[in-house]
């Protein structure tokens, strides 16, 4: 996702090191994430990278009716870039981020490998092990290994499930990424307009890591009994 911006002034800075001076520059820009914004790069339309030495976001505020994110922050370069002022730019959100508030999920299909499912089957001998679980909006899950095994359960809990992975994964209330196992787990969002995300990896909403995604996929199935 491109989030657009424009270098709107310059500010001219002494250093207290050495007393050279160096400029930085406010920009501002709409987002629908909350997550810290690491950037990394600046691009404009013809491609062209800038890389910022530091970026300082001193004002974040959040639209209550649209959920939108207006912030401020102040970028540093090494140079002079006055040639950049209100001049179009973009950055690119964190790969992880989608945003979910308003899709349909129809399907979501969690895969993971035997090392880190190991708390949800009864069978931890087999190496190698990949574990698929499709979810899907009618109540049916169909869980993967050697065999497919097909469970009916009550639409309510699926709803639940939806509304915490839509969360956990790309809402506005996202916290950030927790990386827990590398590529060794994934999630699959099918969506009824056509959308497809996959994430990798795992997420959580709360800093203590409450509300990882694995945990909900737990939560689910114990709570509509099912045991791999």
């Amino acid at each position: 996702m491109k989030t657009y911006l424009t270098l709107e002034k310059s500010i001219t800075h002494k250093s207290n090191y050495d007393g050279s001076l160096y400029k930085s520059y406010v920009t501002s820009f709409f987002s629908y994430t909350k997550s810290h914004h690491t950037i990394n790069d600046f691009y404009d339309e013809e491609g062209n990278v800038y890389i910022p030495e530091t970026v300082y976001i001193y004002e974040s505020k959040k639209d209550p009716d649209t959920n939108e994110i207006f912030v401020r922050a102040e970028v540093e370069f090494e140079g002079d870039m006055d040639y950049l002022l209100n001049k179009t730019l973009y950055f690119n959100e964190p790969e992880w981020f989608h945003d979910l508030r308003h899709e349909k999920i129809n399907k979501i299909v969690c895969s993971y490998s035997d090392w880190d499912i190991c708390d949800l089957i009864d069978d931890k001998t087999s190496d190698n092990r990949t574990i698929n679980i499709s979810i899907f909006d009618t109540g049916m899950i169909q869980i993967e290994d050697s065999l497919i095994s097909t469970y009916q359960v009550d639409k309510t809990y699926i709803q639940q499930f939806f509304e915490a992975m839509k969360i956990n994964l790309g809402s506005e209330t996202t916290y950030e990424p927790r990386y827990v196992g590398g590529w060794s787990r994934s999630f699959t969002l099918y969506c009824e307009n056509g959308n497809v995300f996959e994430y990798h990896g795992n997420y959580c909403t709360e800093p203590d890591e409450k509300n990882i995604t694995t945990n909900i996929v737990e939560e689910l199935l114990k709570k509509c009994q099912i045991t791999i």
